[in-house]
């Protein structure tokens, strides 16, 4: 059985849109809220990331771990 965190940021675009960022797999258990919450706002403070004209990574919403895990039935 296969278990694989990754990390869902949420941030809203400078034309009001959503978008998401999942980065992973993530290894460390101690990720929190500020740590999180910092990484996201000086990612947006870069203001490098565009689709077209939409600051695509502009205002940080939400952020959440994702665990899935996986049970392999077979494998040939």
């Amino acid at each position: 059985m296969a278990v694989v965190k990754v990390l869902k940021a949420s941030f809203k675009g400078s034309l009001g849109k959503k978008h998401n960022l999942n980065i992973g797999p993530i290894y460390k258990d101690d990720l929190d809220e500020a740590t999180v919450r910092k990484a996201m706002t000086d990612l947006a403070a870069l203001k490098m990331f565009k689709q077209g004209e939409e600051l695509i990574y502009d205002t940080p919403v939400s952020a959440s771990i994702v665990t899935t895990t996986t049970e392999e039935l077979y494998n040939n």
